[in-house]
């Protein structure tokens, strides 16, 4: 299980802190450890406008994501094989842009400090994808690595999460995930973990995540010998 614990520190006890103690880290890709966020809403716009959309009701949908079911959703009754071939271009356009990726403030300093073992990224994009971005941003590379080629469903589905926890030989509870989207909160919750949520996007989103930072650089993490202590500095808390 997750231990957490909250209070303030300096001397005038006026700085929030919250603490937890797990075994296992569990960090999604994009918009959590690299901005991607230009590469992939430049691919969305010109889908959008090859297929006639309005930009404003496509945007919202495409983070945190596999973008086959994107596309479903947004064109119903499209054939699974149509959409798998339209996000596969998706994907070329992404795969030529990685040299826009970069790791976002913070994501480095977090990874280089984790044992192998204690930590996973569970991303929403095919594996080919989520390791040229790894690379790209100059990011360790993880023992395990979830993506949409590993789950028969993605986020909000909690399968990616559960998977990764499967993969590390760990229980679902013991889990902190790391999450900047709402499909990724719900996926996380849902597989009964404990979540804080990152950056602007869960803010207010629902579901909420128990805590919430405005950036990896709030987050601290040290491995000791009863697993990972972490320190959460000005949380909001969603408890």
């Amino acid at each position: 299980m997750v231990r957490t614990s909250t209070g303030t520190t300096g001397v005038a006890r006026n700085t929030r802190i919250a603490t937890f103690t797990t075994g296992t880290l569990l960090l999604d890709l994009d918009g959590t450890l690299v901005d991607s966020d230009r590469v992939i809403e430049r691919s969305w716009l010109r889908w959008a406008a090859l297929e006639q959309f309005d930009p404003v009701d496509v945007l919202p949908s495409v983070h945190g994501r596999p973008g086959n079911q994107v596309m479903i959703d947004l064109r119903p009754g499209t054939p699974p094989q149509l959409a798998a071939s339209d996000y596969a271009e998706l994907r070329r356009q992404q795969s030529a842009e990685t040299k826009f990726v970069r790791a976002l403030p913070g994501a480095e300093e977090l990874l280089t400090c984790l044992p192998g073992h204690s930590w996973a990224v569970v991303a929403s994009c095919d594996r080919d994808l989520a390791l040229a971005r790894l690379r790209g941003a100059g990011l360790p590379m993880p023992q395990v690595l979830i993506t949409s080629d590993d789950v028969s469903s993605g986020k909000p589905t909690p399968e990616c999460y559960l998977a990764a926890a499967e993969a590390l030989d760990v229980h679902p509870a013991s889990c902190v995930v790391v999450e900047d989207a709402s499909p990724g909160v719900a996926a996380a919750r849902e597989a009964g973990m404990f979540v804080i949520g990152v950056g602007r996007r869960t803010a207010s989103g629902d579901p909420r995540p128990h805590w919430h930072v405005d950036s990896l650089t709030q987050l601290r993490v040290v491995a000791g010998p009863d697993g990972l202590r972490g320190a959460v500095h000005e949380p909001v808390s969603n408890r």
